[in-house]
């Protein structure tokens, strides 16, 4: 029998709204995460953890993403608690 290697997040969770993407980038699971903007679409966005997609972002969670990152206040969206 061969061993198979347990994928826990086969689909990524789909974050719409501003208090979803907080509470989920304060989770156990994005202890070290970053928030990825894609080249030429601003429409959404991606949550990595350990170079695997766990998240998407969309809708008011991106406006607010792409608001702050234009006021500078978004310097840097990778968190490290680690630190």
């Amino acid at each position: 029998m061969s061993s198979l290697k347990l994928n826990t997040n086969l689909i990524p969770v789909e974050l719409t709204t501003t208090e979803g993407y907080n509470e989920f980038v304060k989770s156990p699971l994005c202890n070290d995460y970053s928030t990825v903007f894609p080249d030429n679409d601003l429409s959404h966005a991606y949550v990595f953890v350990n170079d695997e997609i766990v998240a998407t972002v969309s809708g008011e969670a991106m406006s607010d993403l792409l608001n702050y990152s234009k006021s500078g206040y978004l310097a840097n969206t990778t968190s490290d608690s680690s630190k």
